[in-house]
């Protein structure tokens, strides 16, 4: 059983007196995903085909750390939390903003139309588990709009709050709401909340899912990292049903989990070349729109991410710096503001394992039998590579990261 899950929070430490919303946002169930998905039109999927280029750019700076064992973070979780400041924005800060998410609409409704449709989508992935929540958090003497908030509660599931200090009883106050509604999957996300951070946003992402088909038990074997090759715990299937795109620098494989509607994307960069080379658009036009299928030879080592960064220089080095400077238009959020707002800390959490079967303590049974299909191609993730996560109806991207040495 595999799992991955989704969650975003958004806390905003922005100015605000606030009167507090007397009870958190209603978190949606999700119905059937036949009925979610049909209520998409052709605008929404434009809409999140135009995603790509922004979850690609902030793939590409994620991942050029090749110290680093593993990193990730959630492009859907990513959009959600700007969408949220994007609905409290005016003016130039509304036009940089939209300039940066791709959002050629001059007002946001019907990017919150659309993302509204999305967590439909992701909520009904039954039975596999996609959450995604969202918070702002507000820290100077600004009232929220009540419009604002019952909106980012509507298209968002989003609680606007406001936090009354910078002092130990607002971290306990964001923490436990974070712990909440990430079931207790993430704790202390924040450590630190500064008199200068107008704005604090955080996302968490999460995702529990389950293989279509589980591995046969992980055995050891090599994998070629830039230090040196180690022995890692590899899963393996000698003929498993997969699907396999091939571009420019990369090849691809593809793999369903237990519903098809969530899918897992391992990318293996052109030998000699830097993982972070295969972010591109037309990495994910390839992926979604031009895999064939494949039996395949498959060996992937197991891996686990528990990532916590603070995504402003990633965002500020794809376009979105002004963010993160003082004297932004947020009047939307509240007339009270004096264009002071600016955000602080951009975090995100992102909790996330390989393994034959996902975080199920149950052992992969081994199979055996009696015949076999034989492989057309092998495709052995043995070397640093790339991946991501994403949801097939949508073409969404949930997760997207790099393992340059496997934990697992």
């Amino acid at each position: 059983m595999r799992r991955v899950v989704l969650f975003l929070v958004i806390a905003a430490t922005a100015g605000c007196i606030y009167e507090p919303h007397e009870k958190w946002a209603t978190v949606r169930k999700g119905s059937d995903i036949v009925n979610a998905t049909s209520a998409l039109g052709p605008e929404d999927l434009k809409s999140f085909a135009g995603r790509w280029p922004l979850a690609a750019r902030l793939a590409a700076v994620i991942s050029d750390d090749p110290r680093r064992d593993s990193a990730c973070f959630s492009p859907v979780a990513t959009d959600f939390a700007l969408a949220v400041l994007l609905n409290g924005a005016q003016g130039d800060t509304y036009t940089a903003l939209s300039h940066l998410m791709s959002v050629k609409d001059p007002t946001p409704e019907k990017l919150n139309e659309a993302n509204s449709k999305l967590l439909d989508v992701l909520a009904s992935q039954y039975p596999n588990d996609v959450h995604v929540a969202t918070s702002l958090w507000n820290l100077l003497p600004i009232r929220f709009s009540k419009s604002y908030q019952d909106d980012m509660a509507k298209y968002y599931d989003a609680d606007a709050k406001k936090l009354g200090s910078i002092g130990l009883a607002a971290h306990r106050q964001v923490n436990d709401w974070v712990k909440k509604r990430s079931d207790g999957q993430v704790t202390d996300l924040v450590n630190q909340i500064s008199a200068n951070d107008t704005a604090i946003v955080v996302s968490i992402a999460i995702v529990r899912t389950q293989w279509a088909k589980p591995f046969l038990p992980a055995r050891l074997g090599p994998f070629h990292a830039p230090n040196g090759t180690s022995q890692v715990a590899m899963m393996s299937d000698p003929a498993r049903p997969a699907r396999v795109a091939d571009g420019p620098g990369f090849r691809a494989l593809t793999l369903p989990f237990s519903n098809d509607d969530l899918e897992f994307t391992a990318i293996l960069p052109e030998p000699g070349k830097p993982v972070s080379t295969v972010w591109s658009p037309a990495l994910f036009e390839t992926v979604f729109d031009n895999s064939r299928n494949v039996v395949a030879d498959v060996a992937l080592p197991k891996f686990s991410i528990d990532d916590r960064q603070d995504l402003r220089t990633a965002i500020a080095q794809v376009g979105g710096k002004t963010l993160f400077q003082p004297h932004n238009d947020f009047s939307a959020l509240s007339h009270e503001t004096d264009g002071q707002y600016m955000v602080g800390q951009f975090l995100q959490a992102v909790s996330f394992q390989i393994d034959e079967r996902g975080q199920s303590p149950e052992p992969a049974d081994e199979q055996e039998p009696a015949s076999r299909n034989h492989a057309d191609m092998v495709f052995h993730v043995d070397r640093p590579f790339a991946f991501c996560v994403w949801e097939r109806a949508t073409k969404t991207v949930v997760l997207s990261g790099v393992v340059n040495r496997p934990n697992g």
